[in-house]
């Protein structure tokens, strides 16, 4: 007997796999021939995990359904969280270690959004720069933009884009998306080659590559609530 609801998907694959997905639903895949009651088992044993991750990917979509930037909620800036305080009018600023922004909110999401656009199109180059500089690898251009479901990216013609928000994310991660781009220009997939690359040129980019993986629900929040302005 199912003890919870699940997706379940079949494909040529040799093992189960279990995920709890950001809407909180619970999927799990499986080989094509795999008899259900295994995977019941499988799902069974997992109960805890389950129930655990759920848990926090429902506690993640309550802070995206709430969050406005509001009085005394914070926004990140280069990975620091700044609490929020309103005012009536002026434009974003940093001061006494708090942001100042617009009290109403469409006004305050679009200026928002537009002083985190000129940081990142101000501060994004200069850390390839410094990457650049530091090492043999370079690119024929770089440009900020607005993706949202990547940091960053690297064409064939080795033109490197850099998302505007990854101004919000703490400095290293900015290194290592750099880098991360940067070694694509002369490794152009993710094959063990490349992944060595990378850690010749940031050693430890393993780790900060699953702390940006591991923060990316957090500051999901916020991005979120800045994809439609």
């Amino acid at each position: 007997m199912k003890q919870f609801e699940y997706r379940l998907v079949r494909s040529k694959r040799k093992t189960l796999a279990l995920y709890v997905l950001p809407d909180a639903s619970v999927e799990i895949r499986a080989p094509l021939r795999m008899p259900a009651s295994a995977i019941e088992a499988f799902a069974a044993s997992k109960r805890d995990w389950i129930e655990a991750h759920v848990e926090a990917a429902q506690q993640i979509i309550q802070e995206r359904e709430g969050y406005s930037a509001g009085e005394g909620e914070a926004v990140l800036f280069l990975g620091k969280e700044y609490p929020v305080r309103l005012v009536e009018r002026g434009t974003v600023r940093l001061e006494e270690g708090c942001c100042l922004l617009p009290a109403d909110e469409r006004d305050r999401k679009r200026a928002l959004t537009e002083w985190y656009r000129r940081e990142a199109e101000r501060q994004l180059p200069q850390f390839l720069e410094k990457w650049k500089n530091f090492t043999e690898l370079s690119c024929r251009s770089v440009t900020v933009g607005s993706a949202a479901s990547r940091w960053g990216s690297c064409t064939g013609r080795n033109d490197i884009r850099l998302s505007w928000r990854l101004i919000l994310l703490p400095e290293e991660l900015i290194d290592y998306v750099v880098v991360h781009e940067l070694c694509h220009t002369v490794e152009h997939n993710h094959s063990p080659a490349f992944w060595k690359k990378v850690e010749s040129v940031l050693p430890g980019a393993a780790a900060m590559r699953k702390r940006l993986r591991q923060l990316e629900e957090h500051y999901a929040v916020q991005i979120n609530w800045l994809k439609n302005v």
